[in-house]
């Protein structure tokens, strides 16, 4: 009889209190790409892991465990590689994907900066060509990054 109950009110409670509360917060309540949502879904994930989620489960020490032979010492050594990833991942979205967006805000700036009108229309090859290079790499490492979360998802639970 209480599993029953439970079970109508679930639906309910988790309407208002949502489990995963701070994905629905990731999305406006417009238009947004598929590709986008994909980008933020990943990445968030991971900066939610790592902030929130896995903050007790790095500050597990498998010292115990291994001494009374419950888990190997192959084991621990898989376990800190793929936090080492998810690690590596987080800083790339929060800090290193940052500098290269500056950089490339700061190129923009100067390529439509001109002062005279003929700069504007015949704008520096070089400066286009360092845009589109930093773009790609970009893009080349965000969907390496996105390749690797898929990889390595089964391990984000806690």
């Amino acid at each position: 009889m209480i599993r029953k109950i439970q079970a109508a009110l679930s639906p309910l409670y988790f309407m208002f209190y949502p489990q995963q509360r701070w994905l629905t917060k990731k999305f406006p309540r417009t238009w947004m790409d598929k590709d986008r949502i994909i980008f933020e879904t990943l990445f968030g994930c991971i900066v939610h892991w790592v902030e929130v989620e896995g903050k007790s489960y790095r500050e597990t020490s498998y010292d115990e465990d291994l001494k009374d032979g419950h888990v190997s010492k192959e084991y621990v050594k898989s376990k800190q590689k793929i936090e080492d990833k998810i690690t590596e991942i987080y800083l790339w979205h929060i800090h290193d994907r940052n500098v290269r967006e500056k950089e490339i805000d700061a190129l923009v700036d100067e390529y439509f900066g001109a002062e005279s009108i003929v700069q504007l229309y015949i704008p520096s090859a070089k400066l286009s060509k360092k845009i589109v290079n930093l773009r790609s790499k970009i893009e080349k490492k965000d969907k390496e990054y996105m390749k690797e979360i898929i990889e390595i998802c089964d391990h984000m639970w806690t």
